[in-house]
């Protein structure tokens, strides 16, 4: 019986904030053509380069930040330069400063 579990239950950590529980596998679902991969793909490198604010394609609502953290890259629909051509895309609206390296270096 649950009433039985003598613990205490630790707090979740987040890689986005009651969002995206951090060490779990996450699904993404939808219908085709709606933008998965390329939100996926934000996550990602947004996460790669330091977390903070991640998504900015005309949403007026902002999401909560993401963590920061190592991204592995596994994609089996687009080849590597539709992933490179996409993360370009994303690090031009970022408008990174020259400060850091850009996106596409820091993900591999």
């Amino acid at each position: 019986m649950i009433s039985d579990w003598n613990f205490t239950v630790p707090d979740r950590e987040w890689l986005i904030p009651d969002w995206l529980p951090a060490g779990r596998i996450g699904l993404l679902t939808g219908e085709g053509e709606k933008g998965k991969s390329l939100l996926a793909l934000q996550l990602a490198a947004h996460m790669a380069a330091g977390g903070g604010l991640w998504l900015g394609r005309g949403i007026k609502e902002v999401m909560p930040p993401v963590s920061d953290g190592v991204v592995v890259i596994a994609h089996w629909e687009d080849e590597a330069e539709e992933i490179r051509r996409r993360l370009g895309w994303i690090e031009a609206l970022e408008k990174p400063d020259a400060a850091g390296s850009p996106i596409t270096e820091r993900v591999k």
